[in-house]
């Protein structure tokens, strides 16, 4: 994917649901499911004008590895299916 390059209002849009996601669907220990986030982000974009397509897995996917970087959230270690929750300093 050289030179792929994202709105940051796409960016920001999706960065957006997934920490809501995490915050407002978590469980008890303040993760989600991928699967669960993706499902929601596909119904709540599929129609909004800022992803043409209609598809939004692959935003998810960019905007999610970019945050990790940034210590924004990070992947649960040792689950399956793989789920996500804000970063923390263990």
């Amino acid at each position: 994917m050289d030179h792929w390059t994202m709105d940051v209002r796409q960016y920001e849009s999706m960065r957006n649901h997934i920490l809501n996601m995490i915050d407002d669907s978590g469980d008890a220990e303040g993760t989600i499911t991928v699967k669960e986030v993706v499902e929601v982000a596909q119904d709540r974009f599929s129609t909004h004008e800022l992803f043409p397509k209609g598809r939004v897995r692959n935003y998810y996917t960019f905007t999610k590895v970019d945050m990790e970087a940034r210590c924004e959230i990070e992947r649960v270690p040792g689950k399956s299916p793989q789920r996500i929750k804000r970063w923390t300093a263990d």
